[in-house]
């Protein structure tokens, strides 16, 4: 009978599997397909995990809506600038009008950057 020779571990697709087996499993078939099979869910799992965090349109989804949760925090923090600036300038005499006039463009040119970036984005 010839002794059977074995390809070298590295062209074996279980080739660690194999390196990691007893030398009394290496010949048991029944406990080499026990192994692979254990391995192979191991594998799978793996997969399934990372095809969940590499999901593009899951993270874009998500990063979408965290961006769009800032604009919409940002418009609300901008309207309420914009209310109290209104508040001070009916309450305000003549002199005290030039800095709160200098902040009313800045905060209309705010709110119109926050909804051409918005539509850029989202067509």
């Amino acid at each position: 009978m010839a002794e059977q020779v074995s390809p070298p571990k590295e062209h074996l697709a279980t080739g660690q599997l194999i390196g990691q087996l007893s030398e009394e499993t290496r010949t048991d078939p029944d406990q080499i397909e026990t192994e692979i099979a254990k391995h192979t869910a191991e594998l799978e799992q793996t997969v399934v995990g990372l095809r969940k965090r590499l999901d593009v349109t899951k993270q874009y989804r998500l990063l979408w809506d965290r961006a769009r949760q800032r604009v919409e925090n940002n418009a609300a923090v901008a309207a309420d600038n914009a209310r109290i600036a209104l508040v001070r300038a009916q309450n305000a005499t003549p002199r005290e009008w030039v800095p709160i006039l200098a902040a009313v463009p800045v905060l209309v040119g705010g709110i119109m950057l926050i909804d051409v970036t918005v539509r850029r984005k989202n067509p």
